[in-house]
Parts: structure tokens; sequence; C-alpha cells
């Protein structure tokens, strides 16, 4: 009978490295079952958008990682500390870090749309934040030429929702997040937000999934429909 070789394990898609006594990040492209690729399509092509992202941003002043090596099929950045998903739980004894880590983090997130580019997806644990310094990873969604209000005020929606769903609705430190961002973003952005988020309600959305809340009061993303809503209808 003949004798199977094992299957070598897939590397990992993200590790720690250490780079000149620098602690850094080395990612690869994602390895993706048949199923998963078809979800979330070709993890080679996503890689590439965001090496060419990172290459395109460097040097613009923007609040990314630096680059210390890259390759084909990896790139390595520098670590910029924990994600502000992380320091929520790092800070819970001193929640007033976190608020001003998030707070820092819609005020460069406004900069960054006022240099004229978007994220693609900045939720909370695609933001970094040391020594009040923010950094935004991720970057597979982020075109690398200048994008126009719709794609600046879909980020506004992301960020804001993955703030409420982190924090359990919108309270004094999510406003006051909603007021860093409008004092550093470029004019229409939020007012572009705010109408992209009637579009949402007035097509039924929350009134589809409110029976449903019920059920799922322990999903953090459910409960912060609602309250996701009135922020930008209030705002």
């Amino acid at each position: 009978m003949r004798k199977t070789e094992p299957e070598t394990p897939p590397l990992p898609r993200v590790e720690p490295v250490e780079i000149d006594g620098r602690r850094a990040w080395l990612k690869r492209p994602e390895q993706l079952s048949g199923r998963m690729r078809l979800q979330k399509g070709d993890p080679v092509a996503a890689f590439d958008r965001e090496r060419q992202a990172y290459r395109a941003l460097q040097g613009k002043g923007l609040p990314i990682p630096e680059i210390l090596d890259e390759g084909p099929d990896y790139v390595v950045t520098l670590d910029a500390g924990p994600t502000l998903t992380q320091l929520k739980t790092l800070t819970a004894d001193r929640p007033e870090v976190f608020d001003a880590a998030m707070i820092d983090a819609a005020r460069a997130l406004g900069r960054f749309h006022r240099a004229g580019y978007s994220h693609g997806r900045p939720a909370l644990k695609d933001i970094c934040w040391q020594d009040g310094k923010v950094v935004f990873i991720d970057l597979e969604r982020s075109p690398a030429e200048p994008a126009g209000l719709d794609a600046c005020a879909r980020d506004v929606m992301v960020f804001f929702f993955s703030a409420i769903s982190e924090t359990g609705g919108a309270g004094p430190a999510v406003i006051a997040a909603r007021e860093a961002y409008r004092a550093e973003a470029p004019n229409g952005v939020w007012p572009r937000a705010c109408a992209r988020s009637r579009a949402l309600r007035l097509r039924g959305l929350q009134m589809m999934l409110s029976p449903f809340l019920v059920f799922l009061r322990n999903k953090r993303e459910f409960r912060a429909i609602s309250p996701f809503f009135a922020f930008f209808r209030d705002g």
C-alpha cells in the first residue's frame, strides 16, 4: 500500500517578525478553501491590491504603516501598536484611554479623507493606536488613487457602525469622535454619509431586521443597528 505523505500546513497569513530590532508584521495572501474563495474573491488579487495601496500611499503623510520589506507574495510593515478593538480590552480599567484613542482615530480618518483618499473598511479592528499615534492597517479595500465623496462616506459609516457596536451605543465618546471627524474632514462627506444612512433606513433594513433583534440580543452588531440609524439621523 502506497504511503501518503502528510500535507504541509499552510503558512500563517500574518505573523510577527523582527527586523533590525524592531517588531514588525509579515503578511501573505490568505489561503482560502473553494467555498470561502467564492465568498471572498481571489486572495492573491486582494493581497496585491493591498500591497499596491501601501506602496502608493507611502510618503503622503497619511497614517499608514511603514513598509520595511516586500516581495511578490509578502509585505512586512512596522508594528503600530494594538488595534482599537484590542486596546478596549487592554484598558478595561481605564476606559478614558480607549475613548481618547477612538477620538484620535476619527480625527485621523478626517485627515485621511481631506488628503483625498479612502480606507475602504476603517473598522476599529483595522486601526492601531500607540502613544497617541493612529495607524490604519489592512488596506486591501483602499484604492491607490484618490477617492470621491461616496467612498469617504462609506468609510464614515463603517467607522461609526464599528464604534457604536464596540461601545454599545452612541455615547459621549462616540459623539466626541463625530465632532473630531467633522472638524478635519472635507465639506460634503458627512452630509453624504447621513444621506446614505437615510437611504438604507428608507429601504426598510431596520424594519426587516427588528423582529430578529430579540433573538440576537447578544450580537453587538445587531444591537448597534437602531442606535446607528439614530446617530446619523440626529447628527
